[in-house]
């Protein structure tokens, strides 16, 4: 394995796509820095305490205690039951979201929020409310988003988290936290998956391969993630310090990750996404052809339908 400094990001970065696979799985590195498990911007927050309890943000037992409980909350949930829940959420955005342009943007965001809110049986009229609460989160833990708008989703994300406890009572906080993790790291990911298999449907026939296998083979939705040295470690020539940083970029291979994080999400997401992005497309005879535009990000390949489409 070749390991490569770069300067700007102070971050190791490798050569190989065959090299990520060992760097998620590497058990020297871990998913946060061993002395900042909670960004400093987020502390004495609530958005801070639900961080503090998110497996992605955990290692070792930690993890896996944590890990436990998203897996109970998923396990009720079979293809039968997401494959309802999909169709009902999918035709109901699209009466309200018509797919074309910024509207088709905006369908996509309600989408995973929307079908894990109906799995746990938070009614409809909710939903919408749940959505607004989750975008102004993820904007909060977007790196340099600024103290109001902090402040902003720290009052957001209390009426968030009463609104899981309620639905879900009694609820632990690590339940609470598992509940609002799911929709917090679904966000983006499953605007980038579905999005991109709408438009590998639209651009011909894809009978040999699902559409969420489509979508990642255009791209995975989510292009890079961090991992960082719990002690000092030897990769390659590279020598790493405690919580040196090191980036995996992610092909179709790992683009739900590998090792202890693998996304525990995964067979719900492509469910979801061959589900819904079929009904997208055919729910629309005047598609026009589209030439690819994406939001701007560093670390994901999320569609911008509003680029492609403007009024």
């Amino acid at each position: 394995m070749q390991l490569h400094l770069d300067a700007p990001s102070m971050c190791w970065t490798h050569s190989s796509g065959r090299d990520a696979r060992t760097l998620l799985e590497h058990p020297g590195l871990g998913v946060r820095p061993a002395d900042a498990l909670v960004p400093p911007a987020l502390a004495d927050t609530s958005i801070g305490e639900l961080w503090s309890r998110w497996a992605r943000m955990n290692d070792g037992p930690q993890h896996a205690k944590l890990r436990a409980h998203i897996d109970a909350l998923l396990a009720p949930w079979d293809d039968a039951a997401v494959t309802d829940a999909t169709e009902r959420v999918t035709e109901r955005l699209l009466a309200i979201h018509p797919p074309r342009g910024a509207s088709l943007d905006r369908l996509l965001e309600a989408l995973p929020v929307s079908v894990v809110a109906g799995l746990l049986g938070f009614p409809p009229q909710v939903h919408p409310e749940l959505v607004r609460r989750v975008r102004l989160l993820l904007q909060a833990t977007a790196p340099g988003a600024l103290p109001e708008r902090i402040a902003e989703a720290d009052v957001s994300t209390r009426a968030l988290v009463a609104l899981v406890q309620a639905q879900l009572h009694p609820a632990e906080p690590d339940q609470t936290a598992s509940v609002v993790a799911l929709w917090w790291q679904g966000f983006d990911s499953m605007v980038g998956l579905v999005g991109n298999a709408v438009l590998a449907l639209l651009r011909g026939p894809h009978a040999e391969h699902a559409p969420s296998e489509a979508s990642l083979a255009s791209s995975p939705p989510i292009l890079l993630t961090r991992r960082y040295a719990l002690r000092p470690l030897a990769l390659g020539s590279a020598q790493l310090t405690v919580g040196a940083c090191v980036r995996a970029d992610l092909d179709s291979a790992v683009a739900f990750g590998a090792g202890p994080h693998r996304c525990p999400g995964e067979r719900l997401a492509r469910r979801l996404c061959d589900v819904a992005a079929p009904r997208i497309v055919a729910a629309r005879t005047d598609w026009p052809r589209l030439e690819s535009r994406y939001r701007p990000s560093h670390n994901a390949r999320l569609p911008s339908f509003a680029d492609m489409e403007p009024r």
